[in-house]
């Protein structure tokens, strides 16, 4: 195959007579068949590269990937990019109206699904690549039930006895403390609890009971989990214990007890 090379080396002062002399043609004839063989050399000898194809236009713009909302409530979507105007594209199913500026739109779809948006800025280059986002709407979830209620947790013990308990390292108001370390609600358990001074103790939530007896280090493994916000009142009842907040004064608390062990 001949190569530009040769060809730029042919002398075409000498080709162009040896023609004439031949063929007898006229110097223009001559012309197009040198014409001629230059273009046949090329086609077979050069390699002309393609042209370049414009660069493409990247998308100068940029949406979230996804929007949650619930059927028929609309969902806003907002567009980064350095454009003036964002064009929407939305599937049927979905209704797309004007946003909070150029650059938002409301979303709103009846049905759940999960549907493809395309969104494409107006910008002084022309058109450009589209972004996408998923609209996801999904049916509203039912509310998941509460844990049920455990009632009162069973201890190893029959009878009517109490546990009043705080917490030291937070303290306690001073309804609390009046409460807590009450001559009446004393008096009362003293009088009603089973062992009477046995049967109810003042304990720090943190309290070691290994001096105790196994029936109250029962107990305590039973009911300390179970406890909540310092200070409480545990009650225990036949062979049931109850947890409540610590009442802020002494009506209400002996009210509380006398519900459980009489008067």
């Amino acid at each position: 195959m001949t190569k530009l090379d040769d060809i730029q080396s042919i002398d075409w002062t000498k080709l162009l007579r040896a023609c004439r002399a031949v063929t007898g043609f006229a110097w223009q004839s001559c012309g197009a068949v040198a014409l001629a063989i230059l273009l046949g050399h090329g086609v077979r000898g050069c390699t002309i590269p393609p042209p370049t194809p414009p660069a493409p236009i990247n998308a100068d713009i940029s949406l979230p990937a996804e929007v949650v909302a619930q059927p028929g409530v609309p969902a806003d979507i907002s567009a980064v990019t350095k454009g003036t105007v964002v064009k929407w594209f939305v599937p049927d199913g979905v209704h797309v109206r004007p946003g909070k500026s150029p650059l938002d739109a409301w979303l709103v779809a009846p049905l759940p699904g999960r549907y493809r948006v395309l969104a494409w800025p107006c910008t002084e280059r022309g058109p450009t690549e589209a972004a996408t986002s998923w609209l996801v709407v999904g049916a509203t979830p039912p509310v998941p039930p509460g844990p049920p209620d455990p009632g009162p947790a069973p201890v190893p013990i029959s009878g009517f006895c109490a546990i009043l308990v705080h917490e030291s390292s937070t303290g306690m108001t001073k309804e609390q403390q009046a409460v807590y370390y009450s001559p009446k609600v004393a008096d009362y358990l003293n009088r009603k609890a089973t062992d009477g001074a046995k049967g109810w103790h003042r304990w720090d939530k943190d309290v070691d009971v290994k001096y105790t007896s196994e029936t109250w280090k029962a107990i305590w493994t039973i009911v300390k989990p179970k406890l909540g916000t310092m200070p409480q009142l545990v009650i225990i009842a036949g062979t049931k214990a109850e947890i409540f907040p610590l009442p802020t004064n002494d009506a209400d608390a002996l009210a509380l007890l006398r519900k459980y062990g009489g008067e």
